[in-house]
């Protein structure tokens, strides 16, 4: 077994592994509703399984990316048209990660925006969700026409996007028989959503999610094509997603507003946020893999630490004011890892001005920390992005220093 064979099976052993024990927590916990143990329940927002289902679907949107990249270095001809599909992949998992933390889809049915458009085509009281459910016919339509084209050639790739395709698919039909269940007990006060409609409707799309990534990654592995690649080129594609993240942050707030957030209700805002610490910390996971220094990992861990503070709203509706004692040693612990690792990690930052810029933006994210609710997501994913930007031009300083380095030897 090849390196990289090995590494795709640890990765399906541990998403699995994961699935399973959320899977199992989700049920515990709605058999016995012990508190403590609502982390892992799979029914229930802002929570860390929320965060996980969002980041497993956001690494297909990350992979969806790299293997457009990876198209495009192959195939610039006129075929290469085929390759901006991966584009509305990378699209459609964004969407769908940030639904998982946004809780929209529970909702869009009813936006006005979609009762127009459907009411253009019918006049059904259920226009928007008619609407709604059209769309996503297109987009799975898409992806399995584009599948077809691009995965059939490479094994197992194909089958696991149809499987999963219909794991997600087979959702809206596993609602259908829970409501028809729902209206045959009706008047029944003591009538409770079955275990087993809420376990099979979770575990289909947490295996869709794992399907989907394992067939988008042996499509990248199998046409991996090594080429220099241009740093000015990277460094204009960090920004330019800087600015888009910037921007759908804009855009959510505009859309959304405040919201709070609790067991039912996500908090869309905080995606973006959460989604930018987790790409970071994926980020600074892979230089550690590839360079060995260890203080990437100490920091990848802090960003995977803000990622699950903001993806599970854990600063927000679990106390009972800003700055309540028990949310306070929360802050101050996560800040102070904050500092531990970026005290680590400064040691590889060349020159003055950037480790006073680099300690700049790690005061921003310390302060979104603290500061009061409403304005915590938008302060932290300054800093966070700031920073990602300047972390990206260090670690290509560090790798044409090691090129050079090798040349002279």
């Amino acid at each position: 077994m090849s390196v990289s064979s090995r590494n795709i099976f640890a990765i399906i052993i541990t998403i699995i592994a994961i699935n399973v024990f959320l899977l199992a927590g989700t049920f515990v916990f709605n058999a016995t509703h012990i508190q403590a143990l609502r982390e892992t329940d799979l029914a229930s927002e802002n929570v860390f399984a929320a965060w996980y289902s969002s980041m497993l679907l956001l690494l297909s949107t990350v992979t969806s990316l790299f293997c457009f990249f990876i198209d495009r270095q192959r195939n610039r001809n006129h075929k290469g048209v085929w390759n901006f599909g991966w584009l509305i992949y990378a699209t459609a998992f964004a969407l769908l990660s940030f639904d998982e933390l946004g809780s929209i889809h529970e909702h869009i049915g009813n936006f006005s925006s979609f009762k127009r458009a459907g009411h253009l085509v019918t006049d059904a009281n259920e226009s928007g969700w008619l609407f709604f459910y059209f769309l996503v016919f297109i987009v799975s339509l898409f992806m399995l026409l584009f599948s077809v084209k691009k995965l059939r050639k490479v094994k197992w790739a194909l089958p696991l996007l149809i499987l999963a395709l219909l794991l997600y698919l087979s959702n809206p039909v596993q609602e259908y028989f829970e409501v028809e269940s729902m209206r045959a007990h009706a008047g029944n006060d003591t009538w409770k959503r079955p275990i087993y409609f809420l376990l099979l409707e979770e575990g289909s799309e947490l295996f869709g999610s794992l399907f989907f990534l394992l067939a988008i990654v042996l499509y990248a592995r199998d046409h991996l094509f090594v080429k220099e690649t241009r740093q000015d080129l990277v460094m204009r594609l960090i920004v330019f997603i800087s600015f888009v993240a910037a921007a759908c942050l804009l855009v959510i707030n505009v859309l959304f507003g405040d919201v709070k957030g609790d067991v039912q209700d996500g908090v869309p805002k905080n995606w973006i946020t959460a989604a930018s610490a987790f790409l970071v910390s994926t980020y600074c996971f892979l230089i550690y893999k590839y360079h060995k220094i260890s203080s990437y990992l100490l920091f990848g861990i802090f960003s995977l630490c803000l990622s699950v503070y903001f993806g599970s709203n854990r600063f927000a509706w679990y106390f009972t004011a800003d700055y309540s004692s028990d949310r306070m040693i929360l802050k101050s612990c996560l800040s102070a890892v904050g500092v531990f690792s970026y005290l680590f990690l400064v040691r590889n930052f060349y020159g003055i001005g950037v480790k006073m810029m680099s300690a700049i933006f790690l005061i921003i994210v310390i302060a979104g920390i603290y500061i009061k609710r409403k304005y915590s997501a938008e302060m932290v994913f300054t800093g966070v992005g700031c920073f990602a930007v300047l972390l990206v031009a260090e670690t290509i300083r560090l790798t044409e220093a090691n090129k050079k380095l090798a040349r002279s030897v």
